[in-house]
This record gives structure tokens, sequence and C-alpha cells, in this order.
């Protein structure tokens, strides 16, 4: 089921028409626990001793359907993506959102977005602290922040900053609060 969705999804940004909208290349990376005592404390990837700090490798695709890279404004958008969660086990997600971006400078902007997103990723057990080897797909609301700048008229880097809200049902969010990063290539 998770790979039919996000095989879907990342078929049906490939497919739409690239002359006008914006593609994403995706680069998964880093997560960090807001709760210094809710980090999975097992991870096998994690940057310090409580993994507050946790690398999470994968990539993603995002689709913005906004005239050009270069427009300001509001516009839909739609996003999918794979990485290893805090315990090393596959997380997916796909969903749909709206973006407002604002150029500050020339090729200096910032973005704001709010998504939401179906999520399927290992089951975290909250009362043993460990992830389980079911998995769970659940809805994940999403807030993020985004600065990027604009290399050529056709080319924009982009840093992402996302707050996603914990949630038992899935050890993607190691059941604490967590601000994940993303580093995005956009044309």
């Amino acid at each position: 089921m998770k790979k039919k969705l996000l095989k879907a999804a990342l078929i049906g940004a490939m497919s739409m028409p690239l002359v006008a909208g914006e593609v994403d290349i995706i680069l998964n990376g880093l997560s960090y626990h807001l709760d210094a005592d809710e980090g999975y404390i097992e991870a096998p990837n994690k940057l310090d001793d409580k993994a507050q700090w946790v690398f999470n490798g994968g990539v993603g695709l995002s689709y913005d359907f906004r005239k050009n890279i270069s427009t300001d404004g509001f516009s839909p958008y739609l996003t999918a993506s794979w990485f290893q969660d805090c315990s090393d086990t596959p997380f997916y997600y796909a969903g749909a959102g709206v973006r407002y971006r604002k150029y500050l400078t020339t090729n200096f902007m910032m973005e704001f977005n709010a998504a939401g997103a179906i999520a399927n990723g290992a089951v975290y057990d909250e009362f043993t602290g460990l992830v389980t080897d079911e998995r769970e797909t659940t809805f994940l609301p999403v807030a993020n922040i985004g600065i990027g700048y604009k290399i050529t008229s056709d080319y924009l880097v982009k840093a992402n900053f996302t707050y996603v809200p914990e949630n038992d049902d899935v050890g993607g969010t190691s059941g604490t609060d967590l601000i994940y990063m993303q580093v995005s290539f956009c044309f």
C-alpha cells in the first residue's frame, strides 16, 4: 500500500506539464526532537547521546503549480517522499497543501507552507519506548518554513524547516514534536 501510494504520487507529479510549474528534488536529512527526554534513544543514526539530533537520509519530489520559480504569492503543491526514520526504518509520506512565497530581494526568498500528508511508518510503542515490526498509516498535518536563493532564473536552492507534531501511531515522530530539515533543488 505505502509503495503504491508513493509511486502514484511520484508518477502524478512527474507527468504534470513541466513548462509551467516548479519541480523540487528533496534531500531529506535531519530531525531535531523538541523534547530532549522523548527522543528515540536507540536511534542508530543519532548525533548526540539523547538522540535529540538524528540523521534521517532520504529523497523526495514536490510539484508546485505556480507559473515559475520567480512567481510570488500563493500556490498549491503536491509532495511525496521517503526517508529512514529515527529507528532507521523506511518512512513514506505523500500529501498536498498550499505554499506562500515572497521574494525579499531579486534572488533571496522566503516561503510558508501548510499541508496534510498520509504517512506510513513503523509503529512506536509508547510503553516500551521501542519501534515495533508493525507498520501504520496515519494522517500528519505539517507546517513548513523555507528560505531559498535563486541561482539563475530557472534554478532555486532551498532549506526547509518543517514542524511535525507528535504522533504516537508511527515511529517517524519518535513520540515527540520535532523539527525536520531538508534541502531542495528546484527548477
